[in-house]
């Protein structure tokens, strides 16, 4: 995700009349809300990958409007999550469907709301979103900066979430299984290549992965990066490379979770949720590779779930987000991991690591 502060900049100094005549530069919160409430309203969260806030004071950044020409009155107004800010007018409910007068309340981007919808905003806890992207999130009271996340206000306005992501998940296995396993219309399909690759011993039998498919965020933090296998022999299969890419997003995601704890984080627990939820092997072996508990919950919708606890809070039907969140989430199932396996997973996470300099340093050559 690229924060709008750059394309601003390139307006500026490219067609800085567009800034000059723009009235509003609205998020799709902003715009939303406009034409729902006749007001532009953004929640802290949605503004939030402006790049022009700022999080610690939770305000627009005078000094970054400053110097991009912007007023704030260009911008919408921003609020907690769980403000109401404001009612569907009678246009609004006539082109939408929705009754005049509902309610509108600010609630957050997908990634925040998810984490709130796993419940997720206590100490320890770590949403596991493997979607298209793969993102694994940690609640901190402090905005703590590093490589290897990007920090972002909490849902609540209460502390931040620590994202560390993977621009390519599912987006990558799916990727895989269109170009060499024979594509998705085959209903059987995954279910073949979770049972070879489950045969398949800790390290794929020397085969490694890159899975920066379409670009590296955390923590290399390079959008031309290209995926890559390394090691392959006759003697590998289709499950090989399916475990093989599994493997290299599994500890990519262990190796995140390693460097929030040398920041003072505690990561003990994980609430898996996303299309990669469902395979049992991958969870076992995020679980295993991190040494942490996989929980997963009854919703699959975690970021609409989110929202729905913002709007909860907002109307009154709860006091504050915990207790919203503690009576709307539930656990399904839990996935524990092995330990006699860790050895071996730290063992390949130590090679795999070296994976992404190898590949870019002659891409780029």
């Amino acid at each position: 995700m690229t924060p709008v502060v750059y394309r601003l900049k390139w307006l500026r100094e490219n067609e800085p009349e567009r800034l000059d005549q723009a009235k509003k530069i609205l998020d799709v919160h902003g715009y939303l809300t406009l034409k729902l409430t006749g007001a532009p309203s953004a929640s802290w969260t949605s503004a939030d990958p402006f790049g022009l806030f700022d999080i610690s004071r939770k305000a627009w950044s005078q000094p970054i409007l400053d110097h991009l020409g912007i007023k704030p009155s260009q911008l919408p107004n921003a609020v907690r999550s769980g403000t109401r800010v404001g009612a569907v007018h009678a246009a609004a409910a006539a082109a939408t469907g929705l009754a005049e007068g509902t309610p509108v309340i600010a609630a957050g981007g997908d990634g925040q709301c998810a984490g709130l919808g796993v419940n997720a905003m206590r100490d320890g806890v770590v949403y596991l979103n493997l979607g298209t992207a793969i993102i694994a999130g940690i609640w901190s009271r402090e905005p703590v900066v590093g490589a290897f996340w990007r920090t972002m206000t909490s849902p609540t306005g209460d502390g931040y979430f620590l994202e560390a992501v993977q621009r390519a998940g599912v987006y990558f296995v799916n990727w895989f299984v269109d170009t060499f396993a024979g594509g998705r219309s085959d209903p059987a399909i995954f279910d073949r290549l979770e049972r070879e690759a489950a045969a398949v011993p800790i390290g794929s039998d020397g085969l490694l992965a890159g899975t920066t498919l379409v670009g590296c965020m955390d923590p290399h933090w390079d959008p031309s990066a290209r995926a890559s296998f390394i090691g392959m022999h006759p003697s590998h299969t289709l499950g090989h490379f399916y475990r093989a890419g599994l493997e290299a997003m599994t500890l990519q995601t262990a190796r995140a979770l390693e460097e929030m704890r040398s920041h003072g984080l505690s990561p003990a627990q994980m609430v898996a949720i996303g299309g990669g939820a469902n395979s049992k092997l991958w969870t076992k072996m995020i679980a295993d590779a991190t040494g942490i508990s996989i929980h997963k919950g009854h919703n699959a919708e975690a970021s609409s779930l989110g929202a729905a606890i913002s709007a909860a809070v907002g109307v009154g039907w709860f006091e504050n987000f915990a207790e919203a969140a503690d009576a709307m989430t539930s656990i399904a199932e839990t996935i524990e991991p092995d330990p006699g396996s860790r050895e071996a997973w730290d063992a390949l996470s130590a090679r795999q690591g070296k994976v992404f300099p190898a590949t870019q340093f002659a891409w780029r050559n």
